[in-house]
């Protein structure tokens, strides 16, 4: 059974912020999917036991590959080769260390050696449905291995030629290229 970690278990790990600890400076690395999902668990609402693998853990592996989070001064074509380098990147190299402990590390808290299924669901840090609506969650994902391969999938999904358009199109979407937090969650499953 999933369950929040008490507050001695979470660590002060920018890669990982668990929704019951989340506050509004968490905005920008959270995004607004998991902040308003932590504001509701706040409330004391409903919300299953949920952690956001921030944007800082992204731009850390694109800094651990060498490339730069900046796209602000690419045309579309650069943008494009930028966005092939960085899909490739994410599934030809392991995850940085640092990176990849917190993130098991978060996965084992939330289910506790329990092999159940998660959800992950892109999160970004601004009001853009458009583009939101897009970047679709992955659901019925089982195991610390295919759990990591499911995070490099949202973070590669990003870079696909028809989202890197809407970037292009849209002031204030291409500036840079790590802005994506991933929410954990676990699956919900409804009776009939």
């Amino acid at each position: 059974m999933a369950r929040n970690p008490s507050g001695d278990e979470i660590s002060n790990d920018s890669n990982v912020i668990w929704l019951s600890e989340a506050t509004p400076l968490d905005l920008p690395v959270i995004g607004l999917k998991a902040f308003n999902l932590a504001l509701l668990q706040r409330l004391q609402l409903p919300v299953p036991p949920s952690f956001c693998i921030t944007s800082h853990a992204l731009r850390q592996c694109l800094e651990n590959f060498g490339i730069s989070a900046n796209a602000q001064d690419l045309n579309f074509q650069e943008l494009v080769q930028k966005g092939r380098l960085i899909q490739h990147s994410l599934f030809k190299y392991p995850l940085p260390v640092e990176v990849a402990t917190s993130i098991r590390n978060a996965y084992r808290k939330l289910t506790q050696t329990h092999e159940i299924p998660l959800v992950l669901r892109p999160s970004l840090p601004y009001p853009e449905p458009f583009f939101e609506h897009r970047l679709r969650p992955l659901l019925n994902i089982k195991g610390l291995i295919e759990f990591e391969k499911a995070l490099k999938l949202c973070w590669a999904y990003l870079w696909q030629e028809e989202l890197i358009a809407i970037r292009f199109s849209h002031e204030g979407l291409n500036r840079r290229l790590d802005d994506l937090a991933i929410l954990v969650q676990p699956s919900i499953v409804t009776g009939k």
